[in-house]
């Protein structure tokens, strides 16, 4: 049997083995690190390892140092599982690591959310179907799973699905959080259902928020045939500015939303009142009378199960109810207008204006065309008259709409 190597013969190996390695050395994706760590001697002959992975759980490289040189060792390691790629010293190795690794998060991991996922499989992955057990939910302290789920990622079928009146009836809320002060409870139950009618963009304003129905009680008169009772009618603020009708356009989608968390038409319809309030050239009326148009509508689909409008439809309906009655500044818009003409329209140098030509005025003869005959002295093809003014002589017969003016003969002579 052959001679083991003494230790001095192997450390003289490794060390000229280190040499030859040096010119291919690379330092990894962390580029050139720092190797002054502190080593676990692992071996006699001494070797020692290193771990080097910058902190990052899934970027590892390892070096074996000797006395001369440290060889790096490229290796990928993943951070949900026990799995490493194969260890090599080519750098070479390095990206086919990472492929591994890729692959292994596909197979091993695709559950997990990352970079890995693509957009398919983050689709497949949400549409499947999930169990829920029994759960109870008090919607206070004790809350089901369900209610932190994402919104459905089919619209028409979650819009098709809800219900049309919202139960148990509750109108005690946190609507602190949101800036709001709900007092109105008569007002609260009537969101409750989808198909009310009734409601005013006014009825969200801050000021009639605020207000317990027997504050909106106005004193009509007394009642004297009925033991003098009071008669009194309830009435609401109006809305004084298209701000004021903006900010209760908001109230009114933050309170439907806590009742009915997935009817998109609160939402849509706010959207198009702000879009339409920021491009300006709107009056609280406009805003107001597209509410009560709008809701009146949206509360008719939800009693036949249609979906809501969409925002594209509300933008046409917008116009078609304001379009006849625009609501603009005209001296700034036509200052728009007119520089929206220079910005398509070259400007044209200026030249001043050339002086007309004086016409040509044309005197025809009145004699010529008499049974007398012209009494002036012949002139060419007309005559002159003792003042020296010229006229002409022409035929005055009028045939296919256009006159002969023919100079040779007169009105008797004209050829039939």
């Amino acid at each position: 049997m052959p001679a083991a190597m003494p230790p001095a013969h192997l450390n003289n190996a490794l060390s000229a083995a280190a040499k030859e390695m040096d010119a291919l050395k690379h330092q990894g994706p962390h580029g050139q690190g720092d190797h002054s760590q502190d080593h676990d001697q692992n071996s006699s002959g001494g070797f020692s390892q290193v771990s080097n992975n910058g902190g990052q759980g899934q970027n590892e490289v390892q070096y074996y140092v000797t006395s001369d040189a440290p060889i790096p060792i490229f290796q990928k390691t993943c951070s949900k599982c026990s799995w490493k790629s194969i260890a090599s010293t080519d750098s070479g190795a390095y990206t086919g690591a990472v492929a591994d690794l890729e692959l292994h998060m596909k197979t091993a991991h695709a559950e997990s959310k990352g970079a890995y996922n693509t957009a398919a499989d983050e689709y497949a992955t949400a549409t499947k179907l999930r169990d829920v057990p029994a759960t109870q939910d008090d919607a206070l302290n004790n809350l089901s799973v369900v209610r932190y789920w994402a919104a459905p990622l089919n619209w028409r079928t979650s819009q098709l699905q809800l219900p049309k009146i919202q139960s148990p009836l509750c109108t005690v809320g946190d609507y602190e959080p949101f800036g709001l002060e709900a007092n109105n409870r008569s007002l609260l139950k009537d969101l409750h259902d989808r198909t009310n009618k009734k409601l005013s963009l006014k009825h969200f304003s801050d000021r009639n928020l605020k207000l317990i129905p027997s504050q909106q009680e106005n004193l009509l008169a007394f009642d004297k045939e009925n033991s003098g009772s009071i008669m009194t009618k309830k009435e609401w603020k109006e809305l004084t500015n298209e701000k004021e009708a903006l900010k209760a356009s908001s109230n009114y989608m933050e309170l439907f939303r806590s009742i009915h968390p997935l009817d998109s038409g609160p939402q849509i319809l706010h959207k198009v009142m702000l879009e339409k309030f920021l491009l300006g050239g709107t009056s609280a009326a406009q805003l107001e009378s597209f509410f009560a148009s709008v809701t009146w509508e949206l509360a008719n689909r939800a009693a036949k199960t249609e979906v809501p409008y969409k925002h594209s439809e509300l933008l046409v309906k917008w116009e078609q109810m304001f379009r006849s009655a625009p609501a603009y500044d005209k001296p700034a818009f036509d200052e728009e207008v007119r520089n929206s003409i220079k910005r398509i329209m070259p400007v044209q140098p200026f030249s001043p204006k050339k002086p007309k030509k004086p016409r040509n005025m044309t005197y025809w003869c009145g004699g010529f065309n008499t049974d007398k005959g012209c009494p002036n002295q012949q002139a060419g093809t007309g005559c002159k008259d003792a003042t020296g003014k010229v006229y002409k002589h022409g035929c005055n017969v009028r045939k296919d709409g256009k006159m002969c003016n023919a100079h040779g003969h007169n009105r008797a002579g004209h050829p039939n």
